[in-house]
């Protein structure tokens, strides 16, 4: 006993040490990477970058400054992945930090990063419920991944995308890539650790909203006996306690009352002891249900009081609010309570038209994310062949100038009375091959330009700087990591208009658009100016007719005419 209780400790002991020589060597292994090349620099960047992702943040941001220093003249990838390393331990201005991961990894050609960026782009604004703009850059991201055939991020992105189908209740669309996903797999550890299970769980979601409830059950039962023969901790049994939710609302809806019960006894445990409210809700809720079915007034009350405690406290979605307020409206109706029934039947409502259009908004947002990408893809592949076209036709001049070149060589030799003339010819030759060079560099030049300025579109389109009356060239020149005189040069340049003018347009189009919805009704004209980001009344109707021809009153009543 006494030996195995050494042995014990020398291991503990020798755990302890290797943890302080992995912590206190973690620079020395940066410093390291200026010794390897291929497979061992890449596997060791791997592996440092996931050692920095398990140290506390004043620890990591030291590692990750030295690996910045370290990767960027080495291997440019590997150091954008510092830079999105950064991310982790820094919540400040995520976006404008993976904009410009995503503009150094398109100047640089790494097209990895640039799709690693626009998925979490994606991810961050489903994360905040802008559907419309996750949905665009996990298009983007999918696209990217596709390309490099890398499977392993393809599948990530993938099911993103899947999830933002079923948000906005594209269940077909939703189900088809959930089956895809389930052929590719992707990496097997994620795949054998939670992926197959959250797949198996989405698809048995898809059976429920269409009514297919024993497919549901059967599907949700397939994915409980992978947690249970897993069982690995925490994680394994707060999914028990989600699925055990699912299944209980299921038994319910299906008149199982046994089943019922007995799932939902084996859920609120785990979901009690994890303090996961909205699965203990969900739960609440069900019993509550199951009380009413059998006209125990009290048990109802109480446990309905439950699920609204735990709703709140998670912040459930206002679709599971909805319900639970149109359920008590029916309970207390059938009790007699016909006061309280007509409360949470208003309540009820008011939330059904929120959701309603929620839902509707949802949908429609995203239909238009995918139009916008699928036109902006378009348009890219566009400007991508005329740029193409021009490359093309730079590589064909410069062959007929060598081919000519050629010819005059020989003529050189056959006809020396003709020396002289000939050289200035050649002069000639050099004189347009010059300016041939140079136009290729001004085209080069304007692709140059034309991305800052999509960049610069991107983000007006999507932060709506143009209604702040104080933007600046300076500001925007910072926001997009360039400076004013390029910013204002390629505006110039692509758009043939000065950076004031392109700003009031903006705000122009933004009075239009609440002037066709209505909003201007309760509105007097600077007051609609403000809203969009004029400085003064003069400007915006200066502004305003320039851009449409007309007055704003003039524009006003001409609608109302109509």
């Amino acid at each position: 006993m006494r030996k195995k209780l050494i042995l014990v400790v020398i291991c503990f002991c020798s755990a302890i040490n290797l943890s302080l020589t992995k912590a206190q060597t973690i620079e020395e292994r940066i410093s390291n990477l200026t010794t390897l090349s291929g497979k061992e620099f890449a596997d060791s960047v791997d592996s440092i970058s996931k050692d920095i992702y398990k140290m506390p943040k004043s620890k990591a941001k030291r590692a990750i400054a030295k690996f910045l220093d370290v990767t960027k003249p080495l291997n440019y990838e590997s150091y954008l992945k510092g830079r999105g390393l950064e991310l982790f331990f820094d919540n400040v201005g995520q976006i404008q930090k993976l904009d410009s991961i995503y503009y150094l990894a398109m100047k640089n050609n790494i097209k990895s990063m640039m799709g690693w960026a626009a998925a979490r782009k994606g991810e961050y604004y489903k994360k905040w419920n802008q559907y419309d703009s996750s949905m665009i850059f996990i298009l983007e991201a999918n696209d990217i991944f596709k390309e490099l055939e890398d499977e392993h991020k393809l599948v990530s992105v993938k099911n993103t995308l899947a999830d933002l189908y079923f948000a906005a209740k594209d269940y077909s669309t939703a189900e088809q890539m959930y089956l895809e996903i389930q052929q590719i797999k992707g990496n097997m550890d994620q795949w054998n650790t939670w992926r197959k299970q959250t797949i198996t769980n989405n698809l048995a979601l898809i059976d429920l909203k269409r009514g297919n409830y024993k497919e549901a059950i059967s599907k949700f039962n397939i994915s409980l006996n992978e947690v249970l023969l897993r069982n690995f901790g925490r994680n394994d049994s707060i999914s028990q306690a989600y699925i055990y939710s699912e299944l209980a609302n299921l038994y319910l809806i299906i008149n199982e009352k046994n089943s019922f019960l007995t799932s939902y006894q084996k859920g609120i445990l785990p979901a009690v002891r994890y303090k996961q409210n909205k699965f203990a809700a969900k739960l609440y809720f069900g019993k509550s249900k199951y009380f009413a079915q059998n006209r125990e007034i009290d048990s109802t009350l109480k446990y309905i009081s439950l699920a609204e405690k735990m709703n709140n406290d998670s912040r459930v979605s206002i679709e599971f609010l909805t319900e639970i307020t149109a359920f008590k409206a029916n309970f207390y109706k059938d009790v007699g309570d016909f006061k309280n029934s007509s409360i949470y039947f208003s309540k009820a409502m008011v939330l059904y038209d929120s959701l309603t259009n929620l839902q509707m908004n949802q949908q429609h947002l995203q239909l238009l994310a995918k139009t916008n990408y699928d036109n902006l893809k378009k348009e890219y592949l566009e400007k991508e062949n005329e740029l193409r076209f021009v490359i093309y036709s730079i590589i064909l001049v410069i062959i007929i100038i060598i081919i000519i070149t050629i010819l005059y060589l020989k003529l050189q030799k056959a006809y020396k009375t003709l020396v002289r003339k000939n050289q200035e010819i050649e002069s000639i030759y050099d004189s347009d091959a010059i300016k041939s060079n140079t136009q290729k560099a001004a085209n080069f030049s304007n692709i140059e330009m034309e991305m800052i300025v999509n960049l610069l579109d991107t983000k007006m389109n999507e932060e709506k700087y143009y209604l702040n009356k104080d933007v600046s060239l300076d500001k925007i020149a910072e926001i997009l990591g360039t400076n004013r005189t390029y910013l204002s040069k390629s505006i110039n340049q692509i758009k043939g208009e000065n950076f004031s003018t392109y700003i009031n347009k903006l705000r122009t189009k933004e009075v239009l658009r609440i002037i066709k919805k209505g909003d201007f009704e309760n509105l007097s004209m600077e007051g609609i100016a403000d809203e969009c980001g004029f400085k003064s009344r003069s400007a915006f109707f200066t502004a305003f007719k320039q851009y449409t021809g007309v007055t704003p009153s003039f524009f006003i009543n001409n609608l109302n005419t109509k």
